[in-house]
Parts: C-alpha cells; structure tokens; sequence
C-alpha cells in the first residue's frame, strides 16, 4: 500500500510531522534524545534534497515541519521512558 501526502498540501505537513516523529522515537530509543532530534533532521533535510533535484524544490515548511515531528517524537519516547523508570 502506497501513501500519497502530495496531494493535499496540509497533508503533506503532515506525513513530514509523522516521519520525522517515527524517526526521532526510534532514535530517542537506541541513543537519546538529542540523537533522535538530529535524525529527524537529517531525515527531513534528505528528503528536502531529493524534492530539490527530482522536483526542483526546496520547502522549508516541510523540513520544519519534520523537525517538529522530530521533536515531538523524542520527547514521548523520553516523558514515557522517565514516567515508567520512576
């Protein structure tokens, strides 16, 4: 099954948020926190390179927008990871 967030612009946020929250969660696991923000960025900036040359564009609103992802991932894995080890 593919996904296709191009079509509707705020879905397209969207897919970014979630991508860069699944990458950072993944990373806050196996490293830490700041780890996990830095992956969802450079997730996000790979992917913002692959638009610039196959599509001839950079969006800065969506390498925001994973960075926020990015963010928000980290922080669950880390409030989930101090709540269940008090």
């Amino acid at each position: 099954m593919k996904i296709n967030c191009n079509k509707i612009p705020m879905k397209d946020k969207g897919c970014h948020l979630i991508a860069g929250a699944i990458t950072a969660m993944m990373f806050t696991i196996i490293a830490n926190p700041v780890v996990g923000v830095l992956s969802g960025v450079v997730v996000g900036v790979g992917k913002e390179m692959y638009d610039k040359f196959s599509y001839g564009k950079f969006d800065f609103e969506d390498l925001v927008a994973t960075f926020l992802g990015g963010c928000f991932g980290a922080a669950i894995i880390e409030e989930f990871t101090i709540f269940c080890w008090r």
